[in-house]
């Protein structure tokens, strides 16, 4: 040691962090007595890379990049690139952060008018003297295919004859896909002359849109034409076959001949004949499509329809010819021959008369088809002469007791047989005239009437009070109607008249006074011929003639009116002839009429029906007569 140098002081050096500490003499120094700390700028980038995919013709898309400042001190970041695909950064091109802070840089990408393929680029944040690289990769795919649009028809045909007007063909196509579509129509067919609304146009996902082609045949001569017409968009092409067939227009055929068939045919009455028109030009050829003017010169032999069908009228020719234009056919003679008679039916069918008086019986002859035959004679024939006679026009006379069977005859052709029955003649017409003077139960007057309930057992009674005839049916629904018919034997020719009692009239139950003819009561049998008149006025009213076939219940409609109804004091009546006539009045008015043949014999009567007991002596007859004169 130097006794004569000054004494070194220990010197002490502490390094912290960026200080750099001194101690002399037990005194801290920094670098001249102060220590002061220098603050640094960091930042980091997330991600470091940034990769877009797409496909051609999608919307933009955005990518983000964070940046952390990772230093002790403010830091203002820039962003820069030079992508020309990306159109767009956000907040902007510069941020202010503060440590320990993040930015974002929000970077848009756009894909118009980019094809498919690979495309990078770098960019770069600056700040606090730090420069960071980032690097950019877009990867785009072509847009898919499949189904993205269809086309409706998938051909196009134009027909037409040459010089015609220009016509007009329609395809739609419809974007099936899930984006907008830009489609374009292209084609090299020289008579396609225009397309509407133009050569492209964009049509939306689910949407359609349709080109009109215009085909133009000018200067184009009969023959097939065909071409393809393609429709392309988002990288799809679709062909459209289109063709055309031009035809030559035809004159049509001058008419010099017509020829009708058959030549000669003949018919019967009532029968029909088809002919048909041949028309042909000057070579011989047939000419189709026409229509003639049928004629017959004896429309009430033959006539024709529009078609030439002839329906045979009469007897005898007719000459038939067809005309088109200013030609007509060479004549045809139809013959119409009569009918040929098949059958004969004979109506009435089982009639009966007394002796001294006539049945006119009528025949009627048919074809084959069921056609009547009018004009014919017949020949009359009765199996028992001494019984009926027969004229020449079928008028039969009877002349003793007992039966005959008649039939008509026309050629080889014999009717069905009608039985003529002929009873002894009264002395004079029957007549049975009552006021109803006494109060029986049931009706007798000296045994002059049958009942249905003392007699019939399954029908009731009529009984009467002075001046009065009524039922005692109690209204229980079972077809058991009050009924009597005058005892002793009557003609076939009956007529019933009587005065009607009616008061309380009522639409709500069915009340009926009855007229009686060709009626016979036994035990369980009622069966004859019903007249009923319904006792009201109001519009319910009815009258029918209904025949009953003998068991309770067992009856048949033969013939129902409405008729004028009746009030009290009216007069009713019915007659039936020996032909089965059944004819009904009120007030002396004929009201309607039926003929029915079952029953040709039977006692006139009277009757009276209910659908309550209520309203027994309401209705009935204050007088009756019955006659069976001719």
């Amino acid at each position: 040691m130097n006794p004569n140098s000054t004494p070194s002081l220990p010197v002490h050096r502490w390094v912290i962090g960026k200080c750099v500490l001194f101690t002399l003499l037990g005194l801290l120094a920094l670098d001249g007595g102060l220590c002061a700390t220098n603050a640094f700028a960091d930042l980091s980038i997330s991600p470091p890379t940034l990769a877009f995919t797409a496909t051609v013709g999608s919307p933009n898309k955005t990518g983000s990049v964070t940046v952390t400042n990772t230093g002790s001190k403010s830091i203002k970041v820039t962003y820069a690139d030079s992508i020309n695909w990306l159109v767009a950064i956000t907040p902007g091109l510069s941020q202010t952060i503060q440590p320990g802070k993040s930015g974002t840089f929000t970077l848009t990408a756009s894909f118009a008018n980019l094809a498919a393929g690979s495309y990078s680029g770098t960019a770069t944040i600056s700040g606090g003297g730090i420069t960071k690289n980032v690097p950019i990769t877009l990867t785009l795919f072509p847009a898919s295919s499949t189904g993205s649009f269809s086309i409706s028809p998938s051909t196009l045909a134009f027909t037409a004859t040459v010089g015609s007007s220009n016509k007009t063909g329609s395809v739609t196509v419809t974007n099936t896909g899930s984006t907008a579509l830009t489609v374009t129509f292209a084609d090299s067919i020289n008579w396609l002359v225009a397309i509407t609304p133009g050569l492209s146009q964009t049509i939306q996902p689910g949407l359609s849109g349709t080109f009109t082609l215009t085909a133009s045949f000018a200067n184009l001569a009969a023959g097939s034409y065909s071409g393809t017409a393609t429709i392309s968009g988002g990288g799809i092409t679709k062909n459209v076959p289109v063709t055309l067939t031009l035809t030559l227009t035809v004159a049509p055929s001058t008419v010099s001949f017509i020829t009708l068939t058959p030549p000669a045919p003949s018919i019967q009455v009532h029968q029909t004949q088809q002919f048909v028109a041949t028309a042909t030009d000057a070579s011989g050829t047939p000419i189709s499509g026409l229509t003639f003017t049928w004629r017959s010169s004896t429309p009430t032999v033959a006539s024709l329809d529009s078609a030439g069908l002839a329906s045979g009228l009469a007897q005898g020719t007719a000459t038939i010819t067809a005309t088109n234009g200013t030609v007509t056919s060479n004549p045809i003679t139809l013959t119409v021959a009569p009918s040929t008679v098949s059958f004969i039916t004979l109506t009435p069918p089982a009639p009966s008369i007394q002796v001294h008086q006539t049945q006119q019986f009528v025949a009627t002859a048919t074809d084959a088809s069921g056609t009547p035959i009018s004009g014919l004679t017949f020949m009359w024939a009765s199996s028992t002469p001494t019984v009926a006679s027969l004229d020449s026009a079928g008028l039969a006379s009877g002349l003793a007791q007992g039966t005959a069977t008649i039939t008509a005859i026309n050629g080889t052709v014999t009717s069905n047989q009608a039985t003529l029955t002929v009873i002894a003649a009264s002395a004079s017409p029957r007549v049975y005239t009552t006021n109803f003077p006494l109060a029986e139960n049931p009706i007798s007057e000296t045994n002059a009437w049958i009942n249905g309930g003392a007699t019939g057992l399954d029908w009731t009674n009529i009984r009467t009070t002075p001046g009065l005839a009524f039922g005692t049916e109690t209204g229980s629904g079972s077809y058991d109607d009050s009924i009597a018919t005058l005892s002793g034997t009557w003609g076939p020719n009956q007529t019933v008249t009587a005065t009607v009692h009616s008061i309380n009239q009522t639409s709500v139950q069915y009340n009926e006074v009855e007229l009686l003819l060709h009626f016979q009561i036994t035990a369980h049998v009622a069966r004859g011929y019903e007249i009923n008149f319904r006792c009201t006025n109001d519009g319910s009213q009815y009258t029918e003639i209904v025949r009953w076939n003998g068991p309770q219940a067992n009856f048949t409609y033969l013939h129902r009116t409405g008729g004028p109804g009746i009030i009290d004091g009216d007069t009713v009546k019915a007659t039936i002839d020996g032909t089965g006539l059944i004819s009904v009045y009120i007030n002396n008015v004929l009201v309607h009429s039926v003929t029915d043949t079952t029953w040709t014999d039977g006692n006139p009567g009277m009757g009276w029906y209910g659908t309550s007991a209520s309203v027994g002596s309401d209705s009935g007859f204050t007088s009756y007569t019955a006659s069976d004169g001719p």
